[in-house]
């Protein structure tokens, strides 16, 4: 799914990413983080949805598949060349086929 099906944007390469090695009897979990930068906000105004990072990992549960993402989205975050920070507004994690 892209950016425009979702109504979101993709920033910062932030399209399906595999993030993690495998565990035992890992499954393949699609994970979208939405996010906000307030900073940027202040400066362009409010959007009306919120950004979105989505990541593809190997994890054994849903759980698991969210930590991991979380991970990869916090490294991108203090490797973005921006410098504002991004507050996570929610998550979804869905098992893909």
């Amino acid at each position: 799914m892209n950016a425009a099906a979702t109504g979101g944007d993709v920033r910062d390469g932030d399209r399906g990413a595999s993030a993690g090695g495998t565990t035992p009897h890992a499954r393949s979990w699609a994970v979208i983080i939405y996010y906000r930068e307030p900073s940027y906000e202040l400066r362009a105004g409010e959007r009306e949805k919120p950004f979105q990072g989505r990541f593809h990992v190997a994890a054994r549960d849903c759980s698991a598949a969210i930590e991991r993402a979380m991970v990869e989205f916090r490294r991108r975050e203090d490797e973005s060349s921006v410098g504002w920070t991004r507050d996570v507004v929610g998550v979804l994690c869905r098992e893909r086929p």
